[in-house]
């Protein structure tokens, strides 16, 4: 599927209208396939002309199946489809943070997945759909590494054999880790999973923030405590783990 040189142009134009946006989620919300949203798009009489179609359609497919957009569809790292649950001002204040935020840095190394949900009173997920609450509306660097921590999670889904042998070299390191909150996760092998992926937070709260807010932040959470010591204060073996299994440095843009 081609694409001319004004093509990403009209792309970007197309997703910066809030119209076009809400069109196109509205279209893609009852597509199952590559084909339907296809043929759904070309459609539609709101995409004026045929490059701005091929422009918004791989976009749109990667939304539907939550994948980056293809390369030649992300013409800037922003560009997230973000829904809001209930459409209160809070939860419409935190779409302009997480918007801002991905202006103002780059994080496209992270961005696994695209499409965001803003759920007020939501526990912070991945799956099937990256949730994050209004909690941190105030607090850049929270919002930052809550929704960097999820879109791990997306990243080592991605890599499910690798995380789960993963997974098994922690069991034997770790065999008496907590399976339950407060001091783990919801379960043992959720644990277990959290000090991968919390070992990855780090790294890109780190790296934006610089060591010292990376420190700061993850030992302010209140949730996964045993997890986050681990990972703060005796990493060695955690990253010894992550790199025997290839991943260690997630990065979407490869």
């Amino acid at each position: 599927m081609g694409l001319s040189m004004d093509g990403p142009a009209a792309y970007l134009q197309c997703v910066r209208q809030p119209e076009s946006r809400a069109g196109v989620h509205s279209l893609i919300t009852g597509c199952w396939s590559y084909e339907t949203v296809i043929v759904s798009i070309r459609a539609q009489s709101w995409i004026p002309g045929a490059d701005m179609a091929r422009c918004i359609i791989p976009y749109a497919v990667a939304v539907l199946i939550g994948f980056p957009a293809p390369l030649h569809a992300q013409v800037e790292h922003s560009a997230l489809v973000i829904d809001v649950a209930e459409g209160t001002t809070a939860e419409e204040q935190t779409r302009q943070q997480l918007q801002r935020i991905t202006t103002e840095l780059d994080l496209s190394r992270w961005l696994f997945t695209r499409r965001v949900r803003i759920e007020a009173m939501a526990i912070p997920h991945s799956h099937p759909v990256l949730t994050v609450n209004t909690r941190y509306l105030g607090n850049d660097t929270a919002q930052i590494a809550t929704f960097v921590h999820e879109q791990i999670h997306w990243f080592l889904s991605r890599n499910d054999s690798a995380t789960e042998s993963a997974i098994a070299d922690l069991r034997r390191l770790y065999p008496d880790a907590p399976g339950a909150p407060p001091q783990g996760a919801r379960d043992l092998h959720s644990t277990y999973l959290h000090l991968l992926v919390c070992a990855l937070e780090y790294d890109a709260v780190r790296d934006l923030f610089g060591q010292d807010v990376a420190q700061r932040t993850l030992r302010g959470w209140r949730h996964y405590p045993w997890v986050y010591a681990e990972v703060l204060d005796r990493p060695g073996p955690i990253r010894d783990v992550l790199g025997r299994h290839g991943i260690d440095s997630p990065d979407a843009r490869r």
